[in-house]
């Protein structure tokens, strides 16, 4: 199963159409927060592709129930879903890897730093992977990033990539 892990859109509707429209084999799009509006209708454009998302701290006056966390499983894969502002990713992200770890999750998919970034930890017997994707809609190093998440049989491979 491919999936397409998105944040930080910030009003780059098209960013995320022209992935969805060059990736079709996508069956979900995870959005980490800050740019719901330019999620409207993708559901429509693509019947094929499921979206979940929460908010970000630039979405927070949106109206809707969109949550600030999900915590769900894909194909045997516990994931917990975050902005991360709450959690201060920007000041480093041990307390939202430590919170993951809480909830039992197995991946930490968040964003807010627009800093495209994989890195695996230990808390007590349980091994979490820490993944942002990066912004879809602010240039890192000149580009924009997203990332894939690949899960097969209960195990799962994250990679970035930039257009």
């Amino acid at each position: 199963m491919e999936i397409l892990v998105l944040s930080d859109s910030h009003g780059h509707r098209m960013n995320i159409m022209r992935l969805l429209h060059a990736l079709p084999n996508i069956k979900y799009l995870l959005f980490c927060g800050d740019g719901l509006g330019d999620l409207y209708d993708i559901e429509t454009a693509f019947p094929h592709v499921t979206v979940l998302s929460v908010k970000g701290n630039c979405d927070l006056f949106r109206s809707g129930d969109e949550p600030s966390e999900r915590l769900f499983e894909l194909d045997g894969v516990r994931i917990l879903m975050m902005h991360g502002h709450l959690q201060s990713v920007k000041h480093g992200i041990e307390s939202a890897v430590s919170y993951a770890a809480e909830k039992g999750a197995d991946l930490l998919l968040y964003g807010h730093t627009h800093v495209a970034n994989e890195e695996y930890f230990t808390v007590g017997e349980r091994r979490i992977c820490a993944f942002n994707p990066g912004s879809v809609g602010v240039r890192i190093d000149g580009c924009y990033h997203y990332g894939i998440l690949t899960i097969k049989n209960k195990c799962f491979l994250p990679s970035h990539g930039t257009f």
